[in-house]
């Protein structure tokens, strides 16, 4: 499986390198995190001590977790960088349940999702939804009518 480029930013970002593009507040982050009950900072985790004694305080309050596996490790990693104000999501695979979390957690943060290049909005999460859909169903399945 390749992997996918998926993040949380204002605007769109040029992968050339820092542009200046609004940031996310990371204050606003923080409370969205204290107050999601599926979101854990990743040093409350058990795995954190050990990482953390390699790498300080870096990252501390800037990393994520959700859907947490039974060795204790996130399955979904969001990464808040302070540089350039947005925040990478790292998955092992990608499920509409979460792919309709990154959209929510962006619409809290008055933000946009992005896969690679392409804004996910509410439209485009609509044709995910569809191609879940019929994915789950199979190909023949009536379409529902509106």
């Amino acid at each position: 499986m390749a992997t996918e480029i998926w993040y949380i930013a204002k605007a769109k970002l040029k992968f050339k390198g820092i542009e200046d593009i609004p940031k996310i507040d990371k204050n606003e982050w923080h409370l969205l995190v204290d107050a999601d009950e599926e979101l854990f900072w990743n040093e409350d985790l058990p795995y954190w001590e050990s990482s953390l004694k390699l790498s300080g305080d870096y990252g501390k309050k800037n990393r994520a977790v959700m859907d947490i596996n039974k060795k204790g490790w996130g399955n979904v990693q969001f990464n808040f960088d302070e540089q350039v104000g947005d925040i990478f999501i790292v998955h092992t695979r990608k499920t509409l349940k979460r792919i309709e979390k990154y959209y929510d957690i962006a619409q809290k943060l008055n933000a946009n999702l992005y896969r690679y290049k392409t804004l996910i909005d509410e439209k485009k999460l609509d044709e995910i939804r569809e191609q879940y859909r019929i994915k789950k169903e199979g190909r023949r399945a009536p379409k529902e009518k509106k």
